[in-house]
């Protein structure tokens, strides 16, 4: 379990994801900020939701384009990585073994 205090900086730019959040209570901001240092808010992921940005970095092995800011105090479920790769993996081979297993079409 992780608890973040509001304004923390939960991810930012340049930086890889290290865990899955599955946002328990709170409020997490994910914007960007321009090369004038306006904030633009991309979205919010609120209580049982989880970051779309995350996923796909997480996915991808992308860095973060993005920053993601606790607007308020915040409490999650931590996946590290190493699960969630382990978790995606046995979904993958699941469906496979699901669509070998699958009947042929009917004509």
């Amino acid at each position: 379990m992780a608890r973040l205090p509001t304004c923390t900086c939960i991810f930012g730019p340049g930086q890889e994801p290290k865990s899955y959040l599955l946002l328990r209570e709170g409020t997490v901001r994910v914007q960007q900020v321009s090369e004038n240092g306006r904030e633009i808010v991309l979205y919010r992921v609120f209580a049982g939701e989880s970051c779309a940005l995350t996923t796909a970095c997480l996915i991808g092995y992308e860095e973060y384009q993005a920053e993601g800011i606790a607007e308020t105090d915040v409490e999650a479920v931590a996946i590290p990585r190493s699960t969630f790769d382990e978790l995606s993996f046995q979904k993958i081979r699941l469906h496979c073994v699901q669509r070998t297993n699958r009947s042929p079409p009917t004509v």
